[in-house]
């Protein structure tokens, strides 16, 4: 359980270049956000589901 989670920051945060905005499940947020439009949507909950989620970049990962 979470004793401290993040709790969703008024819109009006979203269009202040100085505030820290914060989006949380359920939490209040635009529909476009520098040109790009925002939905919710139901994260995939397997490793297979998460590959085939479109628009992800392929890259080599560093070595650690």
């Amino acid at each position: 359980m979470l004793k401290s989670p993040s709790k969703p920051t008024t819109l009006d945060t979203w269009s202040d270049a100085k505030a820290i905005a914060t989006v949380t499940p359920g939490g209040p947020l635009l529909c476009v956000l520098n040109g790009a439009a925002l939905s919710s949507w139901s994260a995939p909950k397997t490793s297979e589901g998460w590959a085939s989620v479109a628009g992800q970049l392929e890259f080599d990962e560093p070595a650690f």
